[in-house]
């Protein structure tokens, strides 16, 4: 299950039959991330519904995964985004909480925590940013190590990896997918740990 808020770019290299024989459930996966997440889970053999939860069913069947999608938006809380900002620290919250709940039931909860992502609705809400406090849109670019924003494909892959048997030991975990851009934070091991700057 991937809970999504919700520019498609080419998926990587899949393995058709990664996900042959699982079950997704996607919600929000009409457009942007929540869409790229389909078409990756859907071109690794999964067969996948976009609809609404249902935890019940998982822990009655002792297995499961469920990704939700934050924002770094989360960590680090702007003024005109503040109720959004709150929304999303809740849900990394809540998150981390059910992992602990739902673990001994089989089923793993993770977080995947994007930052700047080409998507219709981000590309709104930068703009409205811009607008108000007049910032220039290409220093949001400048600001991201990898020097570009993120497309939807990038998070997709993420959580391709977070729903197949390869994260089989991975639960209450929140991993940020924003091109290097929030201070403080580093990642290694291919982005699978993350750890605190020291």
């Amino acid at each position: 299950m991937v809970h999504n808020a919700a520019r498609a770019h080419q998926s990587f290299l899949t393995d058709p039959n990664e996900l042959q024989g699982k079950r997704a459930l996607v919600t929000g996966g009409s457009r942007g991330i929540g869409a790229a997440i389909v078409k990756r889970l859907l071109d690794a053999g999964a067969k996948v519904v976009a609809s609404a939860r249902n935890l019940p069913a998982m822990i009655e069947r002792c297995s499961g995964v469920i990704v939700n999608i934050s924002s770094v938006a989360a960590l680090f809380p702007q003024i005109p985004l503040l109720h959004y900002s709150a929304a999303k620290a809740a849900l990394i919250t809540y998150s981390k909480g059910l992992a602990k709940e739902v673990a001994s039931s089989g089923v793993r909860v993770n977080i995947v925590t994007p930052g700047n992502v080409e998507s219709p609705g981000a590309e709104a809400i930068r703009q409205d940013i811009f607008n108000a406090f007049g910032i220039d849109p290409s220093a949001v670019v400048a600001g991201i190590p990898l020097g570009r924003l993120g497309v939807p494909t990038d998070i997709a892959e993420l959580v391709g990896f977070l729903v197949s048997d390869r994260a089989a030991w991975i639960t209450g975990s929140n991993f940020i997918a924003d091109g290097g851009e929030s201070p403080g934070v580093c990642a290694f091991s291919m982005g699978m740990r993350l750890l605190p700057v020291q």
